[in-house]
């Protein structure tokens, strides 16, 4: 496998691979920096999330989170990235889902839940970040698996199934709250 570019999050791998008919061709994969979200739960049992604009695409709605830097563990860059797009920060941190969602593309997304947010400063944007933190009950979050601007497909599908299989909606709740 040969390195082909490297940017400051992705970089581009090639390799001559063997076909079934004994030809080769040139495959791809695209390697990127992990990132890692927190679905914020508030004493109150309010969910955290964030409304979230970049200048290269659309407002989208999701876990406030981002790239895991060099060095950084998932949880550390999860609570570090928390703090700054949030202002809050949770009394516990617990993991709760890892990904990787692409076949082409290698990276994966860790996902916590940070129990007990409490608003400790303002939040420290990028100039490239425009955040609005979002604020919703127990069944509102739930109702964002029909949400088309609920950014990770990931969450959308545990949404949904927790509409649809009260078990799995108890274990949510379980999960967010106990």
């Amino acid at each position: 496998m040969k390195k082909v570019f490297q940017g400051d999050i992705f970089s581009v791998w090639q390799w001559d691979q063997e076909l079934y008919d004994g030809s080769t061709k040139v495959f791809e994969k695209v390697q990127r920096t992990d990132a890692a979200f927190i679905i914020g739960v508030l004493p109150d049992k309010r969910i955290l999330l964030i409304w979230d604009e970049q200048p290269d695409r659309e407002g989208a709605l999701g876990p406030a989170g981002g790239k895991v830097e060099e060095g950084e563990n998932p949880i550390d860059a999860a609570a570090r990235e928390f703090l700054e797009e949030t202002g809050y920060k949770a009394t516990t941190i617990e993991p709760w889902i890892s990904f990787a969602p692409y076949g082409k593309m290698i990276f994966t997304i860790h996902c916590f839940i940070g129990k007990g947010a409490e608003k400790v400063s303002e939040p420290s944007l990028e100039a490239g970040e425009r955040i609005t933190p979002r604020f919703f009950t127990f069944d509102e979050f739930i109702a964002l698996g029909q949400e088309e601007t609920l950014r990770s497909t990931h969450l959308r599908i545990i949404l949904l199934e927790a509409q649809l299989d009260s078990k799995k909606k108890d274990i949510l709740y379980q999960q967010l709250y106990g």
